[in-house]
């Protein structure tokens, strides 16, 4: 069961047509994630914000797709190249950290430039999977993305704090979550909120 469409604020994300007539055709339920997930709750696309490919989480294989018609150019591994955009499959399941989501948890149906929708982690989940990537690899860039999709969305009508405060401590990042909550509520978030931050970790 996926939450109802357009609840939050998404910003409409350009994804190949062949790609999209390929998951159709193979009904495979692909969720985007990673920096294009971010770009998709902030709606912006430069600086930090930029990402140089579309990341898909499916049991989909390559083979599946071309055997579905879509016309790829193979890269390495899960990594292929689709009308000139990359696209990478990281391998699965869904999850941050050691939580593994449930079908239907962590995704939400978002716009495509063409019209058609797509599997997108929903906001709160997209806040859990940089934090984790700060507490993994303690990266400026995690956390203040991180920030940002919690400052676009956090007053969205389907926006659930309770689901991210449950949902952080089973992932171990809890304190992360908190603290980045308290940064964004002091009206100010910088510098000193940032270097906690890339202190707290997994915990």
């Amino acid at each position: 069961m996926t939450r109802a469409r357009w609840h939050y604020a998404p910003s409409p994300i350009s994804v190949p047509t062949a790609l999209l007539d390929g998951f159709e055709r193979l009904e495979a339920k692909a969720v985007l994630v990673g920096g294009a997930a971010v770009q998709v709750w902030v709606g912006r696309r430069d600086g930090i914000f930029a990402t140089g490919d579309l990341d898909f989480i499916t049991h989909l294989t390559v083979s599946d797709l071309v055997q579905a018609g879509v016309c790829l150019t193979p890269a390495s591994g899960r990594h292929v190249v689709v009308d000139g955009m990359p696209i990478e499959f990281p391998s699965g399941p869904l999850g941050v950290g050691d939580y593994i989501y449930t079908p239907g948890e962590a995704s939400v149906e978002v716009p495509t430039l063409d019209g058609r929708p797509i599997f997108c982690l929903r906001p709160e989940a997209s806040v859990l999977d940089r934090l984790a990537w700060v507490a993994g690899d303690q990266l400026e860039v995690g956390y203040a993305q991180a920030l940002a999709i919690a400052a676009s969305q956090y007053r969205q009508m389907d926006w659930d704090d309770g689901w991210i405060e449950t949902t952080s401590v089973k992932a171990s990042l809890g304190k992360l979550w908190r603290h980045l909550k308290k940064d964004m509520a002091s009206g100010a978030p910088g510098v000193s909120g940032l270097d906690r931050a890339l202190r707290i970790g997994w915990g």
